[in-house]
Parts: C-alpha cells; sequence; structure tokens
C-alpha cells in the first residue's frame, strides 16, 4: 500500500497547499491528465447546487464516444456554497484511493464514466 501525502500538522485540517501537493502526487504518481472540475447541478426545473468532481479522460471508446473517468464527486446544496480546503481535500483524498484501487485491483474497481 502507497503512503498518502501527509497534511503538515495544524489544527485547522488541509489547507489551499495541501490540496495542491495532493493533486500533485495524483497527476505525478498517477493520472497526468487529473482535474477538478466544477459544475452546476439542476434537480427538477430548478438550479440545485454546485458539484465538484475529480476527473480525467479514458482511455475508453464505445460506438465513436470518448469518455471521461470520475474518480471521485461532492455535492453542495447551496448555490453560494464556499468549498472549503478541507472539502476540496476530502473530494482528492476519496478520488486517490479510487485511482490507486483501480490500478492494484483492475477493472472490477473501474470508475464511473460519462460521454465526454
Amino acid at each position: 500500500m502507497s503512503s498518502y501525502p501527509k497534511v503538515r500538522g495544524h489544527g485547522d485540517g488541509p489547507r489551499p497547499d495541501d490540496c495542491f501537493r495532493l493533486m500533485r502526487s495524483i497527476q505525478r504518481g498517477w493520472i497526468t491528465d487529473a482535474r477538478v472540475e466544477l459544475s452546476w447541478y439542476e434537480f427538477g426545473n430548478q438550479l440545485h447546487g454546485m458539484k465538484a468532481e475529480l476527473i480525467s479522460d479514458s482511455a475508453v471508446v464505445i460506438d465513436g464516444n470518448n469518455y471521461l473517468n470520475i474518480w471521485s464527486s461532492k455535492t453542495f446544496g447551496n448555490q453560494l456554497h464556499l468549498i472549503s480546503s478541507s472539502q476540496l481535500y476530502d473530494l482528492l483524498i476519496v478520488g486517490y484511493r479510487a485511482i490507486e484501487r483501480y490500478f492494484e485491483q483492475g477493472e472490477a474497481f473501474a470508475p464511473e464514466r460519462r460521454v465526454k
């Protein structure tokens, strides 16, 4: 098992530089094109909130469609929600673990995918 990037000792949880280091670990150690994408999502006909996803391009092509891998996802119900460093770090560490499991144990742990 690999060692996860450590959060330096400070009482307020992960800071932006911790998120940066974790993202760099994902990009340098596993998936160079990994990125965080923010989007709005709807529930019914109303704008409901924001979604953050750790994604990468997939090698999967089905019926000529290219796909994205979704390694982790987090939704925020308030339209004007501020995303904390702790929430971003959580998104990244969940994705890191999913990526690691996929590369170690194979297709049985493939990420969710959607058409690009």
